[in-house]
């Protein structure tokens, strides 16, 4: 009896944990959401139908902007998603990510401090210097240490875990790499 009435006892207050947690989880991601609205309408971008992104018009492309809810035990944690196509946007792959000392090195832009930074994998480093211009590289190194992107014939995407309490100071430098790469004017493409 009393090993039952304690399984009991473990389960009532197990669930009560978890309808707290998806509360304030659910407070959490209505809170983001309705200031994502507020972000996207500030700036002058379409929100989409389900509230969980926007489209925003930098330099005369279209970057699609999308936040993916994670439920965690600590409440829910925000993946973000930016992606847009380069304009004249030339064919070829690169993966780039933050290079860890343990990492061999990839392909080369030529710069030494963007070098030391990313670990960069593609086509040839001809795409790599071609995608990833200068204001490119800059926007790259102040958006900070984390992050993913990629370039897969034209196409860019640029993917984080949000780690600012307030992810619109991310979300911006993200659409400032996504923006210099779209843009970047072709400069002689060579298959090297």
């Amino acid at each position: 009896m009393e090993l039952w009435f304690g399984v009991l006892v473990v389960g009532v207050v197990g669930a009560l944990g978890l309808v707290m947690a998806s509360r304030f989880g659910l407070a959490s991601l209505s809170r983001r959401s309705s200031s994502l609205e507020r972000f996207a309408a500030d700036r002058g971008y379409r929100l989409t139908n389900d509230g969980m992104g926007f489209v925003a018009l930098k330099n005369g492309v279209a970057l699609d902007v999308r936040m993916v809810v994670t439920p965690e035990h600590r409440g829910p944690s925000f993946h973000w998603i930016v992606e847009g196509r380069a304009s004249g946007g030339i064919p070829g792959k690169l993966a780039l990510w933050p290079k860890h000392e343990d990492q061999k090195v990839g392909l080369r832009t030529g710069d030494v401090l963007f070098d030391d930074c990313f670990r960069i994998e593609g086509t040839s480093r001809a795409v790599a210097v071609e995608v990833l211009g200068d204001a490119a590289r800059r926007a790259l190194l102040a958006f900070g240490d984390y992050g993913e992107s990629s370039y897969d014939d034209g196409v860019f995407r640029f993917e984080w875990d949000g780690r600012d309490a307030s992810p619109f100071g991310e979300i911006d430098r993200a659409l400032a790499i996504a923006t210099a790469v779209c843009t970047s004017p072709a400069r002689g493409y060579r298959d090297a």
